[in-house]
C-alpha cells in the first residue's frame, strides 16, 4: 500500500483542512480553562485564573471525567473530552478566537494504550483494501488525463512526481493548450473529455466549484448543476456532522460512502489513508495535553508521533490557503497543575507578580560534555541536544549579563550548587530528583529525562516534574512515559525565546517543540512572560528565524534516541 503524506491525508481540498497558524500574540482572549466537573478545587483555580488575567466570562469548560484519576481510556477521551469541548467550542463561536487550551489540577495527564478489538482489525484490513483498489483507480484516471493532454498537444511531458501534482499540471496544459485545436468538435470532445476525468478526481462536488453556472447553458444543464451542488452540499453537511463521532466504526463507514460518492478519488485516497492511520495499534499512549492538541483534526495517525504543526520549523500547506475564521492547525496546551492546590495557586500568583517585576537570577545549565558527533564523524544523538545546551551558553555569555552556572561534567549536579536560580535546563537523572539548587520567585526549569511526569499527586513521586514544582519552580516540562530525547525543546531555542520577554511561556513552548500526539507536557500560566520589564535579548540578536518569532509587538502583559540512554 502507497504511504501518502501526512499532509495529504489531513489536509486534501478542504474536506479534512486543518486551517491557518494561529497568529503570532498570545492573549487571554484566545485561551479556554478545560476543568473536571468532579473536582471543585480545579474549578475554583479555573475561576481564580480567569479574574486574575482576564480572561473573558464563560471560558471555563466542565468535563465529566473520573474525580480521582491521573488516567483515562482513549475512548472516554473521545467521547468525554474531544466531542464536548468541539461541540462547546461550536456553541460559542469559538473555533478561531481559541488557540490555547488550559488544563487545570483535576484533568488526567495520560490517555492509555487503545485497545485493538477484533472489530477494529478486521475494519483496519477491509480499508487497506480499499485504499489498493482506490489508488489504483486513481493511478488510472490520472494516465486518462495524461493521455488526453498527450492528445490536445504532443508536446505535453509529466514535470511532477506524485499523482496530486501530475494532475493538476496535465489539467492545466489542457486548459492552456484547448484553444488551439482548431476544430471546433474536436475541442468540444476534449473539454468534456477533460471534465468528465475532473469529476473521478474531485467529485460532484469539484465539478460543480469548477463549471458555476455557464452564460449560454440550457434550462436542463442548469437544472442538473443545481442538483448536484444540492448532492453535495446535503453530503457535506452529513460530513461535518460525522467528523464528531471518528471512534464509531458506523461513522467512519458512511463517510468513506460519503467521500467516495460525491468528492472524487482525491479525497477518497486521502481519507482511506487516514482512517487506516487512525486505526493502527501500535503506540497509541499519550499525554492529554499532548493529544488535545490537536483537537480539530478528524483523523491522523494515533501510532508515536506527528509533527508539530506549530514549530517554527514546519512549513506546511497545512497552515495556508484557509478561512480566517478555521479552526487552528493545533491547539497550544498548557497545563495548570501540581501536587496541591495551594501549590497550583501559588503558580499563578507567583506568575503574575514576577511578571510586572521582572524574574532575576541566575542561569543553570547542566550539560553532560557530550559531543555532538562520534568518533566516526556521524552525529550523537545524545550529544546532538547536549549542544543545544552549549549553543545556550555561548549565547547567554556573548549576549546577556546574566550570571551563569554551566556545568558539564556527566553527572547531574549534587544538591546545593546553586541558589537563587531563575532558569535551569539540564540532565541526566532518571526519575530520582536530586535538589540541585534554590529557585528564584518565577522560575522556569526542566530536567530532560524519561518517565518524569508519571504522577503528579502521588507523594511518593519522585520524578522532576512534581519535585521541580514543589522547589518552587513556576513551569517546567515532562514526559507521562518514554517520549524520546527529540520530543524535548532545544534549550537554544525554547529559553532564548523566553528570555526577549516578547513571547508568552506557551508560545515558546510550543513554537519550538517538535511533536504532538505524543508524551510531553508542559506545566506554567500560558500568558506568562518572565522577562516582560527586564529583557534579557533582543530579537535581533538571535538567530534571523528564530528572532522572527519574537519580533511581533509583544502581548500585554496580564525511531528517535531515547532518553534513557547512556
Amino acid at each position: 500500500m502507497t504511504s501518502w503524506p501526512f499532509r495529504i491525508i489531513a489536509g486534501l481540498l478542504t474536506l479534512l483542512t486543518w486551517g491557518q497558524s494561529c497568529p503570532a500574540e498570545l492573549k487571554a482572549d484566545n485561551l479556554i480553562l478545560l476543568v473536571n466537573r468532579n473536582v471543585r478545587v480545579g474549578a475554583e483555580l479555573a475561576e481564580h485564573y480567569a479574574r486574575v488575567r482576564g480572561v473573558p466570562d464563560n471560558r471555563i469548560v466542565a468535563l465529566n471525567l473520573p474525580a480521582a484519576a491521573e488516567e483515562i481510556s482513549f475512548a472516554d477521551y473521545e467521547s468525554q473530552v474531544v466531542l464536548p469541548l468541539r461541540q462547546f467550542l461550536r456553541d460559542h463561536h469559538l473555533e478561531s478566537k481559541v488557540t490555547c487550551a488550559v488544563t487545570f489540577y483535576g484533568l488526567p495527564i495520560r490517555i492509555t494504550k487503545r485497545p485493538q478489538t477484533p472489530e477494529m482489525t478486521a475494519e483496519l484490513a477491509q480499508v487497506r483494501r480499499e485504499v489498493q483498489v482506490a489508488e489504483a483507480n486513481l493511478r488510472d484516471v490520472v494516465g486518462e488525463l495524461e493521455k488526453l493532454a498527450r492528445t490536445v498537444n504532443d508536446r505535453y511531458a509529466s514535470v511532477a512526481s506524485d499523482l496530486p501534482g501530475t494532475a493538476e499540471g496535465a489539467m492545466k496544459f489542457i486548459s492552456v493548450n484547448l484553444g488551439g485545436i482548431v476544430d471546433l468538435q474536436r475541442r468540444q470532445q476534449a473539454q468534456q473529455a477533460m471534465l468528465a476525468i475532473f469529476q473521478k478526481l474531485t467529485g460532484s462536488a469539484g465539478l460543480v466549484g469548477h463549471l458555476g453556472v455557464q452564460p449560454n447553458a440550457t434550462p436542463e444543464a442548469i437544472q442538473s448543476l443545481a442538483k448536484l451542488r444540492l448532492e453535495s452540499q446535503t453530503a457535506q453537511r452529513e460530513i461535518a456532522a460525522l467528523r464528531d463521532h471518528r471512534s464509531d466504526p458506523a461513522a467512519r463507514a458512511r463517510m468513506r460512502e460519503l467521500v467516495g460518492g460525491h468528492f472524487g478519488l482525491f479525497q477518497l485516497v486521502g481519507l482511506l489513508n487516514a482512517q487506516a492511520a487512525y486505526l493502527r495499534p501500535a503506540d497509541t499512549a499519550s499525554a492529554l495535553d499532548s493529544e488535545l492538541s490537536l483537537l480539530w483534526v478528524d483523523y491522523y495517525p494515533l501510532a508515536g508521533f506527528q509533527n508539530n504543526p506549530l514549530n517554527r520549523r514546519i512549513d506546511s500547506a497545512l497552515t495556508g490557503g484557509a478561512s480566517p475564521d478555521s479552526p487552528p492547525p493545533a491547539l497550544m496546551v498548557m497545563r495548570l497543575d501540581a501536587a496541591s492546590l495551594q501549590r497550583v495557586r501559588s503558580i499563578i500568583d507567583t506568575s503574575i507578580e514576577v511578571e510586572r517585576t521582572g524574574l532575576l537570577g541566575q542561569v543553570v545549565i547542566d550539560s553532560r560534555g557530550i559531543a555532538a558527533t562520534k568518533t566516526d564523524g556521524k552525529p550523537d544523538g545524545y550529544g546532538s541536544y547536549d549542544q543545544t545546551l552549549r549553543n545556550l551558553d555561548r549565547l547567554l555569555e556573548d549576549k546577556t549579563h546574566l550570571k551563569v552556572l554551566f556545568d558539564t561534567r556527566p553527572t547531574t549536579l549534587p544538591a546545593n550548587s546553586a541558589s537563587d536560580v531563575a532558569l535551569y535546563c539540564g540532565w541526566y537523572s532518571l526519575r530520582k530528583y536530586i535538589p540541585s539548587m534554590t529557585f528564584s520567585p518565577g522560575a522556569v526549569a526542566f530536567h530532560v529525562a524519561s518517565f518524569e511526569m508519571v504522577s503528579l499527586h502521588d507523594p511518593r513521586e519522585r520524578g522532576w516534574v512534581r519535585n521541580l514544582l514543589e522547589a518552587g519552580a513556576v513551569s517546567t516540562a515532562g514526559s507521562v512515559a518514554e517520549p524520546y530525547l527529540t520530543a524535548f525543546p532545544p534549550a537554544d531555542e525554547f529559553f532564548p525565546l523566553l528570555l526577549t520577554g516578547r513571547v508568552t511561556l506557551a508560545e515558546a513552548y510550543w513554537k519550538t517543540t517538535p511533536w504532538t500526539s505524543w508524551q510531553m507536557s508542559f506545566i506554567g500560566d500560558p500568558l506568562y512572560r518572565p522577562y516582560a520589564t527586564n529583557p534579557a535579548l533582543d530579537p535581533s540578536e538571535l538567530p534571523a528565524e528564530l528572532g522572527r518569532v519574537a519580533s511581533s509587538p509583544p502581548a500585554a502583559a496580564t525511531a528517535p534516541e531515547p532518553v534513557n540512554g547512556p
